[in-house]
């Protein structure tokens, strides 16, 4: 850039600051012998290492990493000059320096070089130092190009300073983002990545052991808090919640107490196993002293690039391995280059005669002394003389840590003095400018250098971006371990790559050691587990709740569950979704086996009573029954027992479901219909209607009465089946089956199907209540009361029971009320017929049936005069008459009993009044008394069972 005369107050100003400035650094370095390494060329340019380091205020102790990268420098120097191929005919020269790792000394020597570009600078060495001389002094020529500093918190001032004036500066290890803002630093380059790559692949390396919740601590300067602000950034993106940040200031005086705070934080975020760090070594070996001090030992460390030093260097820190093992370091790939390292093996006392630097490494290195040692060095006397064919030992370590970025950094400004001396002789004039072309300007040598593009020594192509930055970045991702010699050493485990926006990353976790032999878990909670959820989750944290009945989750760290399908049930561990199977009553089961047992029984039972009744069915006992209404009693018991073992013996499906329904209220209906068609009152009652149009025999009255209310259920159950039908249906149970069942809905018109037999029962009910003491057809009117009422009993129970109980148990009720209903009727209406077929065969006959009808009469009513006793009698036989008229339609051959033959009653009546007093007809009437008592017995017994 063309240097433009100042104005005085400006130039003042300038001057008086540099004057400044060089007094400080005076002030700062006065006790140390300036050194540096010069050798001339065509093109200058300075080199900044950090050789030596500061230690007790003097920089002595020599840093092996800056040897290294010095001696990088030098090789890729003599490389170009005798190459051939690039440059030829020119030579490239160097001033290297030490910086010593300190702002102030690297400041000096950026001024030392921008002086040389200002007219009129205060220049230290010559007073023609401003001038474009062409005497090549050391110290005195132009730097066309600066290589370094290393570390960015010395970068930055040197490339803000450097910048002003356009000079080049490319560094081969400041890795600081902010060096990557041109409007701020327009003349800076670099060959290695940029912090926000590397906080890119730390993020990454996080997530993939699914550490999501971990401990950050950056250096309180520009290196540690952009390389934590990136790295809040990339975790972000990755859901990596951050514990804590913490910011410590190394270089203040107060730094040992903040070391101690950070601990304690570190030690109470118990947590976060996980710890990221961005710092520099030495200050990294602060950090992990004070952690053993404090006994925060279970902690796994995973340091940034400023952590990378030789294992030489990491096996004499003053920690315990216990500390270093299982630590994490990110590294730039920089793979070794084998000429370099014979370069520097073949490098003698006598080659390193203008190298003080690397002769002082070689004499700590052999433990011998040379000629260059003042005698005050206490080492002289006690350790032999350098031969000066002396090499470093062969076992000696050399790091190959940002070795090829040097080198690629000498080369980019090879490469671009290549091009502009190619372009000044090969091309037209039109194409290159003659008037400029002999003078390498720094704007001419920065535009150049950001376009080169070749092939580095990291096997990478070099070429930079808009911003300076490289185009491919790569880091290796390293684990200190102890190797079989029981040393530490680093174990490359795993790479990160990004090249033109495309990210590889790769991981080895068989070659990973654990500083606790297991792979920490550092999460704000546990992962949720399969069959569990995320529940009130925050930025960082969570809790985890077992998913709910029906729902299920297969993956870790499930957000919602799933719900399960109809056909399908959550297991125990809600992790997967188990098929229901399907239940219904089946006639293996226990149950099964009991309901068809008691309904073989039952038909067993009955079948032998009918084939009794049969037999016995000309005696009175049977035919004042009525045929026709006891073959439907005997039609409906097996039916009951049929359904009942109907249902559940069959497998529920829309016809059997719908045919149960149905057969089940036809059941209750022929139950009522006979009941009521058995009361002598109903049965006048219809007679009375039908004689005004028809005569006909009581039988089929009563089948006519039957066919009635049977009818009008069959119109109900048309119209209920015809708006809602029974269906079957799958209904999951609490114990995870799927039971296949019979579905009932329950409009108006099922009610009304319903409640009509009811209504039909209870009517009956009544009637055969009300005319119970009638004493005709062996007493059947207090069986036939006895049976209703025991049904009635048994409705009510059985709403009751049906409504609460649910899947199989629904249909045994069902089943069980048949059983119940039939056995109970069977005992009330056949028990008392078939004890006196058996036991009383004597009664059996007309005339016995007959008598208990007359002694009804007789025993009708009581009272203390003859006439009185006459008159109610007349009533009372008149009642009963009335009565038996309707009792001897059921089809006996008897009209002795009818209104028309009242005479020949009146006449027995008197017959035994004369005769009440005789001693054979009062034990005979007492017999009979006692044998019906008997039967009544029998009858309330069984329905006081039932009940």
């Amino acid at each position: 850039m063309g240097i433009s005369t100042c104005f005085v107050g400006n130039c003042f100003i300038r001057a008086i600051f540099t004057l400044h400035f060089l007094a400080f650094t005076h002030q700062q370095f006065h006790s140390n012998e300036h050194k540096w390494i010069w050798k001339d060329g065509d093109v200058m340019l300075k080199g900044l290492f950090p050789i030596t380091s500061q230690k007790g205020g003097k920089c002595e102790h020599l840093k092996p990493d800056g040897i290294t990268w010095m001696m990088a420098m030098i090789y890729a120097v003599d490389m170009i000059n005798n190459s051939t191929s690039l440059l030829p005919n020119k030579t490239i020269g160097y001033q290297i320096e030490d910086t010593c790792e300190s702002i102030p000394r690297s400041m000096s020597y950026a001024i030392q070089i921008v002086s040389k570009y200002r007219p009129n600078s205060i220049c230290i060495s010559r007073d023609d130092c401003c001038q474009n001389s062409s005497v090549s002094h050391a110290g005195d020529r132009r730097i066309s190009a600066v290589i370094g500093p290393a570390v960015s918190w010395i970068s930055i001032p040197v490339a803000r300073l450097l910048g002003l004036y356009g000079i080049p500066q490319i560094s081969y290890a400041s890795t600081s983002r902010i060096l990557g803002d041109k409007t701020r630093y327009n003349s800076f380059l670099r060959t290695v990545p940029s912090d926000e790559f590397q906080a890119q692949a730390i993020a990454k390396f996080v997530h993939y052991f699914k550490w999501n919740y971990v401990f950050l601590i950056a250096s309180d300067d520009d290196y540690g808090k952009l390389g934590a602000a990136a790295f809040k950034t990339a975790a972000k993106k990755l859901n990596v919640c951050i514990a804590n940040d913490e910011y410590i200031a190394f270089g203040s005086p107060n730094s040992d107490r903040q070391i101690a705070d950070t601990m304690n934080k570190l030690k109470t975020a118990e947590r976060a196993k996980v710890v990221i760090v961005f710092s520099y070594f030495e200050q990294g070996e602060r950090l992990l002293k004070q952690a053993e001090n404090m006994e925060v030992s279970d902690r796994t460390w995973v340091a940034s690039d400023g952590w990378s030093s030789l294992s030489s260097e990491m096996a004499n820190l003053n920690v315990s391995q216990s500390m270093l093992l299982g630590l994490f370091s990110f590294s730039i790939r920089s793979k070794q280059v084998e000429g370099f390292e014979r370069f520097v093996r073949e490098y003698s006392v006598r080659e390193a005669v203008n190298n003080s630097w690397f002769t002082e490494y070689l004499e700590e290195s052999l433990h011998c002394h040379t000629t260059l040692r003042s005698y005050s060095d206490p080492l002289q006397p006690t350790t032999p003389k350098c031969s000066l064919n002396a090499v470093l030992p062969s076992g000696h370590e050399i790091g190959k840590d940002f070795v090829a970025n040097v080198i690629d950094a000498v080369f980019v400004v090879g490469h671009a003095l290549h091009d502009i001396f190619t372009c000044n002789e090969s091309h037209s004039p039109e194409q290159c400018s003659n008037a400029s072309s002999q003078i390498i300007t720094p704007e001419k040598l920065f535009k150049s250098a950001s376009r080169v593009h070749f092939q580095g020594f990291d096997f990478n192509r070099v070429k930079f971006n808009r911003n300076g930055e490289r185009t491919a970045s790569e880091y290796v991702i390293r684990n200190l371990q102890l190797n079989k010699d029981k040393r530490l050493e680093y174990a490359e485990v795993g790479y990160w790559s990004k090249e033109n926006h495309v990210v590889s990353f790769m991981v080895n976790e068989s070659l990973i050691n654990w500083n606790s032999n297991k792979k920490p878990l550092s999460t704000c909670f546990r992962v949720c587990r399969p069959g569990e959820r995320v529940v009130g989750q925050s930025e960082c944290c969570w809790n985890c709740q077992k998913c709910l009945k029906g729902t299920v989750s297969s993956k870790s760290g499930s957000i919602n569950c799933s719900p399960c399908k109809e056909t399908h049930f959550a297991n125990e561990e809600r992790t997967e979704c188990v098929l229901r199977p399907v239940v219904y009553l089946k006639s293996s089961d226990p149950a099964g086996i009991a309901s068809i047992t008691l309904g073989v029984v039952g038909i067993v039972i009955l079948t032998t009573v009918t084939v009794i009744l049969y037999q016995k069915r000309k005696t009175p006992v049977v035919m004042d029954s009525g045929l026709y209404l006891l073959t439907l009693f005997f039609v409906t018991l097996y039916l009951s027992f049929i359904l009942a073992i109907v249902q559940v013996t069959s497998k529920p499906t829309n016809s059997s479901c719908t045919a149960v329904s149905v057969l089940l209220l036809l059941i209750c209906v022929f139950y009522s219909a006979f009941f009521l068609a058995k009361s002598n009152t109903s049965t006048k009652l219809l007679q009375s209607a039908v004689s005004r149009v028809t005569s006909m025999s009581t039988n089929y009255l009563q089948l006519l009465e039957v066919g009635a209310v049977v009818g009008i259920q069959g119109i109900l159950i048309i119209a209920w089946q015809a708006t809602a039908s029974t269906v079957a249906r799958f209904r999951n149970q609490e114990d995870n089956t799927r039971l296949l069942e019979c579905y009932e809905s329950f409009p108006a018109s099922h009610i009304i199907a319903f409640c009509y037999p009811v209504t039909v029962l209870v009517l009956a009910t009544l009637l055969a209540f009300r005319e119970r003491r009638l004493t005709e057809n062996f007493n059947e009117a207090k069986s036939l009361s006895f049976s209703t009422i025991a049904l009635c009993i048994l409705l009510v129970a059985f709403i009751l029971t049906y409504r609460f109980v649910v899947g199989n148990n629904r249909t045994l009720v069902v089943a069980f009320t048949l059983f119940v209903a039939a056995f109970a009727c069977m005992g009330c209406i056949f028990i008392p017929k078939l004890y006196i077929i058996f036991f009383r065969p004597e009664r059996n006959t007309q005339t016995a049936n007959h008598k208990m009808g007359e002694r009804y009469v007789c025993n009708a009513g009581t009272s203390s005069s003859q006439t009185t006793s006459d008159t109610r009698l007349s009533q009372d036989l008149g009642q009963v008459n009335h009565g038996a008229s309707v009792t001897l339609t059921n089809g006996r051959k008897t009209s002795h009993l009818s209104h028309d033959n009242l005479a020949p009653v009146h006449e027995k009546t008197e017959e035994q009044d004369t005769d009440v007093s005789a001693p054979d007809e009062e034990k005979e009437k007492e017999k009979a008394k006692n044998e019906e008592d008997v039967i009544n017995s029998i009858s309330e017994v069984l329905t006081y069972t039932v009940v």
